[in-house]
């Protein structure tokens, strides 16, 4: 029986679709174009996120799935039979699944893997399609995905160096800037969502805040009144 990298290497098709999770934009994924390969990660296809798939990832130690509630996905994982699944160490308890060819990967691009999609990446420029997507890849700014966004857009760089049209739908934050440095004046599309989602994130802290304040003043209230009757109620009760 063939392994999940040889299965992969045969698939003649020459367009790699890698979905995340963001939920923006992984449902424009396509899914109902057949000349599409389906890359996943995680618990996408349980989740019915994914309506198809033709490459599993999980780089994940694999005794974080044994969690109670990760069961159903891992069960699903188990059961892949006919389809490559790459793991982070090849194990019995998914007997297609193949490890990861980290050290190739790593000799020939480097080490600059900060998620599991930069690692999708690099082996899907590896397999020279003519074209890669990411879909359900936002990298919205935040701590985490600052840290993470950088390799993504490291690997997106490399296959379009290497003659790979890419695919980034405008809802991912990937390869997106405010301007042209030097040229622009920072007030293009960019500059304009960052200003209403900035004043949109200004309105609902205000009311937020008004809520608090109002809740505690309300507890202030309660508590002093809760205050007057249990003193009211001892002194009765010391009288009688």
């Amino acid at each position: 029986m063939s392994g999940s990298l040889d299965l992969i290497k045969a698939d003649t098709r020459k367009k790699i679709a890698i979905i995340g999770k963001a939920p923006s934009s992984f449902g424009i994924a396509p899914y109902a174009d057949e000349s599409w390969q389906i890359w996943t990660l995680s618990d996408s296809v349980v989740c019915k996120q994914a309506p198809r798939f033709d490459v599993q990832f999980e780089l994940h130690e694999f005794d974080q799935l044994r969690a109670p509630a990760r069961k159903p996905y891992l069960d699903w994982l188990k059961a892949i039979g006919d389809k490559p699944v790459l793991l982070r160490e090849a194990t019995p308890e998914v007997p297609h699944g193949e490890a990861y060819p980290k050290d190739r990967i790593v000799a020939k691009y480097g080490r600059y893997f900060t998620n599991t999609v930069s690692w999708m990446l690099a082996l899907a420029i590896d397999m020279a399609p003519k074209e890669i997507g990411v879909w359900g890849v936002d990298m919205a700014t935040n701590e985490e995905y600052n840290n993470q966004r950088p390799s993504c857009e490291f690997f997106l760089g490399w296959a379009a160096g290497a003659g790979i049209k890419i695919h980034v739908p405008p809802q991912s934050d990937l390869l997106k800037t405010a301007g042209l440095y030097g040229f622009d004046t920072w007030q293009g599309d960019m500059h304009a969502k960052w200003k209403v989602r900035c004043a949109e994130l200004k309105k609902r802290k205000a009311e937020v805040e008004a809520k608090r304040d109002q809740a505690a003043s309300e507890a202030l209230f309660f508590q002093g009144a809760l205050e007057d009757c249990e003193n009211y109620w001892g002194q009765w009760v010391q009288k009688t």
